[in-house]
């Protein structure tokens, strides 16, 4: 994964990327087919696909729009590793390990449904610490591991954008923390993006966080 992270910041520090993403908006297929696998999260950031291989790799966008207040994600891990820099805002990250005095949070697995629906299987309890927390500014990047647990903490008064490549699936499951019980009932995934609300997004991050 050195090279990924290598990959991630050469991007970044040639000023390449708003040229590549202009490019990519006067490309109808990218735009069909990054659409039809972008949406919004739960944890409330865009989620847009750039790039994908066959062996599983991936290159995505996630972007955090202005105008809400501070979020704070669920703790979590992958089901991949990844590679990460922030190309603009800043965030908190927090990690976490598990130890046997630390905080009791409920422990739930992903597990795919019928159709298009998805729930969060409740796999017992879980205690944790934090065992670091570190304030990231655009221009930091990052490597984790899928093992490893962790949080973003957002405050939206500003756009945070960061650009990903993650590995092929190296894990069967993946757990997300929370502290009081939650995801009793499926829900449906997340709708995907057309063609022009994906445009309107790039074009909005280009034309106002991203001056080439």
């Amino acid at each position: 994964m050195e090279e990924a992270v290598q990959a991630v910041q050469d991007l970044v520090a040639e000023s390449r990327l708003p040229a590549i993403l202009k490019s990519l908006l006067d490309n109808p297929e990218f735009l069909r087919r990054s659409a039809g696998a972008s949406y919004t999260h739960d944890n409330g950031f865009d989620k847009i696909l750039l790039a994908a291989t066959p062996a599983g790799w991936r290159m995505r966008l996630h972007i955090w729009w202005p105008g809400r207040g501070v979020h704070t994600e669920n703790i979590h891990n992958h089901r991949w590793d990844f590679a990460s820099v922030l190309l603009s805002g800043s965030c908190r990250a927090d990690h976490y390990g598990e130890h046997p005095g630390g905080s009791e949070l409920h422990a739930y697995t992903y597990v795919r449904g019928a159709g298009s629906t998805y729930r969060h299987h409740h796999v017992g309890m879980r205690r944790v610490v934090q065992t670091m927390s570190a304030t990231m500014q655009a221009g930091d990047s990052y490597f984790l591991t899928r093992a490893l647990m962790h949080r973003i903490v957002t405050d939206r008064r500003r756009l945070l954008a960061t650009l990903m490549l993650h590995s092929p699936q190296r894990a069967g499951s993946a757990l997300t923390l929370t502290s009081a019980p939650t995801f009793q009932e499926p829900r449906s995934s997340p709708g995907r993006f057309s063609e022009s609300q994906l445009r309107r997004r790039l074009t909005d991050l280009l034309e106002q966080h991203l001056p080439a």
